[in-house]
């Protein structure tokens, strides 16, 4: 687990702490439920994929700077999965936001 962390560079560190404080409200609609706090978690995963996707071409811009003159395409492929590796974790968070704005609605209505 720790290999895929580090595998995806810094941008894992911000996607983390934001997902995590996301995770965070998402838990607070949860318990207590109000209209404001369901919009909010209507927007946060716009950001959580916008960070991700930054994440990511900062990632797939040091693997360029890395792999020019690279005598192998493998290294090229791995550097490009490594750098995706937000995404993954962008998405996992995501639907467990999702997940739990779903939950916080319901409880609403």
């Amino acid at each position: 687990m720790l290999n895929w962390f580090t595998a995806g560079g810094f941008g894992m560190l911000l996607v983390s702490v934001v997902g995590l404080g996301m995770l965070a409200a998402a838990a607070r609609a949860v318990l207590a439920p109000s209209e404001a706090r369901v919009k909010f978690l209507r927007a946060v995963p716009s950001l959580l994929l916008g960070l991700a996707l930054f994440a990511s071409g900062f990632n797939l811009w040091a693997v360029y700077l890395h792999i020019q003159g690279a005598p192998s395409e493998a290294v090229a492929l791995i550097g490009m999965l490594e750098a995706a590796q937000p995404l993954t974790l962008a998405g996992v968070l995501i639907a467990a936001v999702s997940v739990l704005r779903m939950s916080a609605e319901a409880r609403i209505a």
